[in-house]
């Protein structure tokens, strides 16, 4: 895709629905094992595109395309 400008558009051209982002979310809290048990990330390559590279502000990171923010308990 490109802008109107005619710049490409790299970035967000997933189509993914609920669903899909619910399977992502649970196979990264699951350290890269899937629900039928199955390992399909190695659970270091998952701490390591987790851990920020940079920081947005106090609050926000960005690890390897994934934004991180610490939450606390109030």
């Amino acid at each position: 895709r490109r802008s109107p400008l005619g710049q490409v558009q790299s970035g967000g051209q997933r189509g993914l629905r609920a669903r899909d982002f619910q399977a992502l979310g649970r196979l990264v809290l699951d350290d890269g094992v899937a629900s039928d048990g199955r390992r399909l990330v190695s659970a270091q390559w998952l701490r390591e595109m987790t851990t920020p590279v940079r920081q947005a502000n106090s609050d926000d990171g960005y690890g390897y395309l994934w934004w991180t923010r610490s939450f606390s308990a109030a």
